[in-house]
């Protein structure tokens, strides 16, 4: 395979713009947005008046400097069964339940201007878990995956230092005759290539790990995305290199281990 050291296309600039956009499951089509905005004014983050011609209110635009937020209403399930697809690799039992039964979401959108993506992620869980707090709310979409509202929040809480990790970014693994392979979920919102492992003799838990550790290394660094990466995890090199996407759209950081380390 050819290993791609040419800047990013014009689409896939387009699409790693540094927003995150995702869904509130709810349990009935409505949904007190007012309350919502009373929490959010609570925790320190502006709401903009609303339409007073409104008789009822189905939108909220934030007033946070730097970015653009809007949290909108839709009295309909998400649209192309698309929570039913994610939750059959939600790591909860729940999800499955969740994502047929929801009759309507709550649409949450962070387009950061002058805001750094990592702040964006940050700012994006935290409306996410003031969103949770309302009755009607049965679980979180975002990044393909369909999670469970306790565990998102507790995520959000706090400084963990993991949290764009666990809440933002999903890792899936999956067999194939050729071996162990992997790949992430979510790493274009904070605008970096996706990462994959392909046809690897390590364990399915191993490749989760390595997936992780990587995916901190580079939020954590915001190194730029480039077409080359070497970490080292558990005393052992593995090697990214750039090309086209297998599991994930456009191109992605391939890794393979390298002969063990010695330091």
């Amino acid at each position: 395979e050819q290993v791609l050291t040419q800047e990013h296309t014009a689409e896939e600039i387009r699409n790693y713009t540094g927003s995150f956009c995702g869904f509130v499951l709810l349990a009935e089509a409505v949904y007190d947005l007012a309350a919502l905005a009373g929490r959010l004014q609570a925790q320190g983050i502006g709401v903009l008046p609303a339409d007073s011609a409104q008789a009822v209110m189905q939108d909220l635009m934030l007033d946070v400097p730097g970015a653009l937020v809007t949290i909108s209403l839709f009295t309909v399930p998400v649209p192309e069964h698309e929570t039913e697809a994610a939750a059959q690799y939600a790591r909860w039992d729940g999800a499955q339940t969740v994502a047929q039964s929801h009759k309507a979401h709550l649409m949450i959108a962070v387009m950061p201007d002058r805001m750094s993506a990592a702040d964006a992620g940050r700012l994006y869980c935290t409306i996410m878990a003031a969103a949770l707090d309302d009755a009607g709310a049965l679980a979180v979409y975002t990044s393909g995956s369909v999670m469970e509202p306790s565990q998102f929040c507790a995520r959000t809480a706090g400084d963990d230092p993991q949290l764009l990790v666990e809440n933002l970014v999903v890792i899936r693994t999956y067999t194939r005759p050729g071996g162990n392979c992997g790949y992430t979920i979510g790493m274009d919102a904070f605008g970096k290539d996706e990462l994959e492992v392909r046809d690897c003799a390590e364990s399915i838990e191993t490749i989760a790990h390595v997936l992780k550790q990587c995916v901190l290394h580079i939020l954590d660094a915001d190194s730029p995305s480039g077409w080359y990466l070497t970490v080292t995890i558990d005393g052992r090199q593995w090697e990214g290199r750039r090309k086209d996407g297998v599991m994930v759209e456009g191109h992605s950081l391939q890794l393979c281990m390298q002969a063990e380390s010695h330091i």
